[in-house]
Order: C-alpha cells, then sequence, then structure tokens
C-alpha cells in the first residue's frame, strides 16, 4: 500500500510516556563544502568574463620602437 503525503511520521515514547518525533526530522542539513566550491568556481567564471569584456573594450596600443640612431664619428 502506497502512503499518502500527508500521513502522519512514525513517533517514538519517552520514557515519560510523552509522543515525539524521531530526532531527524525538521532538523536543518549541515553545511555542504561542495556548495561553497561551485560558488568560488562561478565566481571565477564571472571574473573571466569580466576581464575579457574590458579587455576586448581597450584594446592594447601598439607603441614602435625607437631604433638606435648610429653614433656619428669625429672627423
Amino acid at each position: 500500500m502506497m502512503k499518502h503525503a500527508l500521513t502522519p511520521l512514525p513517533t517514538t515514547e519517552n520514557p515519560t510516556g510523552e509522543q515525539r518525533k524521531p530526532a531527524n526530522v525538521g532538523r536543518k542539513k549541515g553545511f555542504r563544502p561542495w556548495l561553497l566550491i561551485w560558488l568560488a568556481f562561478a565566481l571565477q567564471v564571472a571574473a573571466w568574463v569580466f576581464w575579457v569584456k574590458l579587455a576586448s573594450k581597450h584594446p592594447v596600443q601598439e607603441v614602435p620602437l625607437v631604433t638606435a640612431q648610429p653614433i656619428p664619428k669625429k672627423p
């Protein structure tokens, strides 16, 4: 028989006779380190996109090299 989503959770009984929910019900899940890794990856990609767009709008200027002039010989 299939349980319905609204079926109440099984309860356990305390030594005092009180009904309570299992310990893992309603508990927040702990911090997941992989979430931090994905966030760092996304920030890195965003930074690269920013720098590439900035570089495409401001191309490198070509600067001509000054060639050395020959030293004139004394007569």
